[in-house]
């Protein structure tokens, strides 16, 4: 198998994916079309509030090449309860991506656990209000409502009540996080006899946002979507009464009648499916690939990907290794998720991010790089603008002052000696003995106890969330190899 430090100078950029045919493009690519790949489900899924492990698949195949920066997911969604939202966007109901090759006994090409949650951390940092606000065909626009009320009342009507036909809302997507389906260069689907593409689901109680008191009846439902109906006085106590207007909205909506006591929170899914704008390359090209794979060094692509790490803190200060081995380590990204808050549908469970972080290091044997200081909120956000190449570009993100020290508290790293640049592979080496180690202290958290004059306690005051109360997720930014040669199809990283 290759070795990805030999072949770090034979990357070809996506426009010279071409190279060595001595024929124009015209003369290449005979027809480019969009194929649709429909999912494993032949009916619908309906996923429960604690519902784990739900696979749903795609087999993407054909004599073709793919360009995955063009082609794009369709899926229809729908809740039970009429004052639902994502809690991020479309890709909250995503717990993992698996990538994997049938044809070689399911070989892992790339594996990406905790979506959801990685997911809602770089869009907060690469994505501006606007980008958020105008990408509502991937539900990001839902992003926008963890901390006003008035966005909350967009991301309930946005869900629920701008569905179309019986209730189902029709989001549109791309999984930008794979660095395999975002390929810069088209994949040579007919050289892997084609991939799979596994999603696992996450519960409704993770993917959604439910608050129950705002269904407790008609009026409650209204107010909690900020409706536009021409409702007149007495309307809403008639609705629940029984009036025609009920009547049609639960008919249209295909839902029952508002009731915080009445089934658990809910979603279904139906159509899923995967529009691939597909290549169709002359007999000559497709040869001259055939013919490059049969060699020894055969065809190699690279690739970004992530690795995950979940830690639970012992104690206010923490020293955790990374295990992974790893020749180019590009980031590292961090965030710190409450454990009440995970899984609870009256939370964001995958895209409110605390600041309970004070401090942190990173250290490789006695080679220590600078602590970020995270009690000096300007200092950690600037090294994270810096690590994501946003540093002084005028590139807009979501985060401000305010979100920043409550719930987009977002932490990167890098470690590039070039940073930006994913031609050069500058990252750090972690194999033979150079794990990566992470010291990170956790702010201090005083409970005050209020007392009478005879040392009763009257109330305890804290201010924020114990060490013990967090988990911290970690994700690893790293460059993946495939080698397709004449030995088989290998992946290094």
């Amino acid at each position: 198998m290759s070795d990805i430090q030999s072949q770090l100078q034979e990357i070809v950029p996506r426009g010279a994916i071409y190279k060595g045919t001595n024929k124009s493009i015209d003369s290449t690519v005979h027809k480019v079309e969009y194929v649709t790949y429909p999912s494993n489900l032949s009916h619908v899924l309906e996923i429960g509030s604690t519902s784990g492990d739900q696979k749903v698949f795609f087999h993407i195949s054909g004599n073709c090449l793919l360009d995955g920066k063009n082609s794009f997911f369709s899926i229809q969604l729908k809740t039970n309860k009429w004052t639902s939202c994502l809690s991020g966007d479309i890709t909250s109901l995503f717990k993992r991506l698996t990538i994997s090759l049938p044809s070689s006994g399911n070989q892992i090409l790339e594996d990406i656990q905790e979506y959801n949650v990685l997911s809602s951390m770089i869009q907060y940092v690469s994505a501006s209000n606007e980008d958020l606000e105008t990408n509502w065909y991937s539900g990001q626009s839902s992003m926008l409502g963890n901390t006003r009320e008035e966005n909350m009342e967009a991301a309930r009507r946005d869900l629920n009540w701008n569905a179309g036909t019986d209730g189902w809302r029709t989001y549109t997507f791309a999984l930008n996080l794979s660095g395999l389906l975002q390929h810069s260069l088209y994949l040579p689907l007919f050289l892997f006899n084609g991939i799979k593409v596994e999603l696992t689901m996450s519960s409704a109680m993770e993917a959604l946002h439910w608050d129950h008191e705002n269904e407790s009846d008609w009026e409650s439902v209204l107010q909690s979507v900020n409706h536009r109906l021409p409702l007149k006085e007495g309307d809403i106590d008639a609705m629940d009464g029984g009036d025609p207007l009920s009547k049609q909205l639960k008919s249209v909506y295909q839902r029952g009648d508002p009731d915080d006591t009445v089934g658990s929170l809910t979603y279904t899914i139906r159509h899923f499916t995967y529009h691939a704008s597909v290549i169709w390359a002359s007999t000559e090209y497709m040869n001259r690939l055939r013919e490059g794979v049969a060699s020894s060094k055969g065809l190699s692509l690279f690739f970004n990907s992530y690795r995950f790490n979940i830690i639970q803190p012992e104690s206010p200060y923490v020293q955790f290794s990374f295990t992974e081995q790893l020749q180019n380590l590009r980031t590292v990204l961090m965030c710190t998720l409450m454990d009440n808050h995970r899984f609870s549908q009256k939370h964001h469970s995958v895209n409110f991010f605390s600041s309970h972080i004070d401090n942190f290091t990173f250290r490789i044997g006695s080679r220590i790089f600078h602590r970020v200081d995270n009690s000096q909120p300007a200092m950690s956000y600037v090294n994270t603008l810096v690590a994501m190449n946003r540093f002084n570009r005028n590139k807009a993100n979501s985060i401000t002052s305010k979100s920043y020290n409550r719930e987009r508290n977002v932490h990167v790293f890098n470690f590039e000696r070039v940073i930006g640049d994913s031609e050069t592979h500058s990252g750090l080496d972690t194999r033979e003995g150079k794990l990566l180690r992470l010291e990170l202290q956790f702010k201090d958290d005083p409970v005050i106890d209020l007392k009478r004059t005879d040392n009763t306690v009257i109330a305890t005051l804290r201010r924020g969330y114990s060490y013990n109360e967090v988990k911290v997720y970690a994700f690893l930014r790293f460059t993946r190899m495939i080698n397709i040669s004449n030995a088989g199809i290998g992946v290094s990283e």
